[in-house]
């Protein structure tokens, strides 16, 4: 006859448990990654207009350069 232990069991629920919970921290972690991601684009996006539209101000003579 085979007797299973009661801490086995436990120790697999608790397997389970933590195994969901990492599972889910790491999809948490993968959506808030790609907001950041999606953010940075947005300001590199916004940065190279603002440059563009400097640049043409320069060029129309409305601006002048310093440095």
């Amino acid at each position: 006859m085979l007797t299973i232990n009661g801490e086995n069991r436990v120790l697999q629920k608790q397997i389970k448990e933590l195994t969901e919970k990492t599972n889910n921290n790491d999809y948490f972690l993968t959506a808030k990654l790609q907001e950041k991601e999606e953010q940075i684009n947005l300001l590199i996006e916004k940065q190279e207009k603002f440059e563009g539209l400097i640049q043409s101000l320069i060029d129309s003579g409305q601006l002048k350069r310093t440095s």
